[in-house]
């Protein structure tokens, strides 16, 4: 339940009554105080943390076999649990593959394991949250909602769109030798809150704003086209086709989802709704700014420089390749009701990053 996605989904599960029990799993000691630390700083309400018989918050550690819980406790999960919703990731595009081993893909194997091991009479079903990262050099019209081919240069060359791409397939060896139902949803970029305007900035787009409209004075001109989904609408849609997931047919096909904005704007209009709300910067060539990014060690955003080097030498920052939704559109409307990025929408973005002094108020 950590990070924007997980904080998200887990509030508005406890606000369905028809979820009767969450078990919220948390790397690390003083689970329950991290938790409740990380949705006030999302401005989320925190009273829904105060009925101990709905959520029950475990410190797990995932190189444990147990995860860390006593072996009544493990029992209880393999009675009680029929979800699990596995959102935690190292969010780190300068790592390697081999530093998600230990963090990511063994605490996955963990609670796969688990639901391989259900005692319920009906199957622990697994979802995944995964990443475009994690076929973002498919060079095909589109990636299709289905399993991605095993062979080198689909995922972005990155440790994490590669240990995303890794992750997928394990969840199918799962399905595959551990009759495990899996769904996998791959995740474009989630913007913040589109009620409060929350959106981290310690996060890759958000920063990129914050520094390039303020610090820098100076964005790229030539970007990907925008398709954020914000934060509340990508739990929405993960949770509503979660709910009905039992429904489908166990063929892997049909448990692939990409979840993204279908209304996309393009970065000239982003631009333009940035400058309408006020902020100074010029428009330069990405390759100048990237290089101002390298020139400046002090700035905030220095350790993306080479990760947008090499992943973007197109030119266009964030580009990734185009994702079918046609299929995801059909199994929940919601993401077909997603709203568009927006000058009201970004408005509000840039009150939150003013607020917590991310922007300076003189800029707005």
């Amino acid at each position: 339940a950590n990070g924007s996605l997980g904080s998200q989904t887990l509030l508005q599960l406890l606000n369905k009554p028809q979820v009767t029990k969450i078990y919220c799993l948390l790397r690390g000691p003083d689970a329950h105080i991290r938790l409740r630390t990380d949705m006030e700083s999302r401005k989320q309400d925190t009273a829904v943390l105060d009925d101990k018989t709905r959520i029950i918050i475990l410190s797990t550690n995932f190189d444990d076999d147990q995860l860390g819980q006593t072996t009544n406790i493990y029992q209880q999960l393999q009675c009680e649990v029929t979800d699990i919703i596995h959102s935690a990731w190292k969010m780190d595009f300068n790592l390697t593959i081999n530093d998600f081993d230990r963090e990511c893909l063994k605490g996955l194997y963990q609670l796969l394991k688990l639901a391989s091991t259900s005692l319920s009479h009906v199957p622990m079903h697994f979802h995944f949250i995964s990443s475009v990262s994690a076929a973002g050099s498919v060079v095909i019209d589109k990636v299709k909602e289905e399993p991605l081919s095993r062979q080198k240069g689909i995922a972005l060359p990155n440790g994490y769109g590669q240990s995303k791409y890794a992750a997928e397939h394990i969840c199918w060896a799962a399905m595959n030798h551990w009759s495990v139902p899996v769904d996998i949803y791959r995740f474009g970029q989630i913007s913040g809150d589109s009620e409060t305007g929350v959106w981290n900035t310690r996060e890759m787009i958000s920063l990129m704003i914050c520094v390039g409209c303020g610090e820098m004075g100076m964005l790229p001109e030539d970007g990907e086209q925008i398709n954020w989904i914000p934060v509340n609408y990508g739990a929405t849609c993960l949770i509503d086709i979660a709910i009905n997931s039992s429904a489908r047919t166990a063929s892997p096909s049909e448990r692939v989802h990409h979840i993204q904005n279908p209304h996309v704007i393009t970065w000239s209009q982003l631009i333009k709704y940035l400058k309408s709300a006020g902020l100074q910067f010029k428009v330069v060539p990405t390759e100048e700014w990237i290089h101002q990014l390298h020139g400046n060690p002090k700035n905030p955003a220095y350790a993306l420089a080479a990760f947008f080097e090499k992943t973007f030498a197109d030119g266009k920052i964030c580009h990734i390749g185009q994702f079918s939704l046609e299929k995801t559109i059909r199994r929940t409307a919601i993401l077909q009701n997603c709203p568009p990025i927006d000058q009201q929408l970004i408005q509000l973005y840039i009150k939150y990053w003013i607020e917590v002094g991310s922007l300076k108020a003189t800029n707005s």
